[in-house]
């Protein structure tokens, strides 16, 4: 499942390895929520699609980090601590990018006048 392929990239880019422990895999909310963000990007299942995308929102409320499902992220993503850190639903990420807290990733709309 590229789930939890894509999760065990993130895992590495955190520990170094990616067997790691439920104490540590569990033990850092910035983990869970990348956890949730990846089963609701990549579940097949319409029904456990919807499940998914429901806590990402909840935990989206919880942690303030504001990821929406549709956003291409590759694999390897790691979010440093938890705080306001804000993606454009559009935004497309690169494989082993670093996202800080305070960090937001809009869209430039640019208004063309003919």
């Amino acid at each position: 499942n590229s789930s939890s392929r894509y999760f065990e990239t993130d895992l590495f880019r955190y520990f170094g390895r990616t067997r790691v422990g439920l104490r540590e895999k569990y033990g850092k909310e910035q983990l869970g929520y990348l956890r949730l963000l990846r089963r609701a990007q990549h579940t097949s299942s319409r029904l456990l699609r919807a499940l998914w995308r429901l806590r990402l929102a909840h935990a989206s409320a919880r942690t303030h980090i504001h990821i929406p499902w549709s956003c291409k992220i590759g694999s390897g993503f790691y979010i440093g601590h938890l705080g306001r850190v804000i993606i454009n639903p559009a935004a497309v990420i690169g494989r082993n990018c670093n996202i800080s807290t305070g960090v937001t990733i809009g869209m430039i709309l640019s208004l063309i006048h003919i």
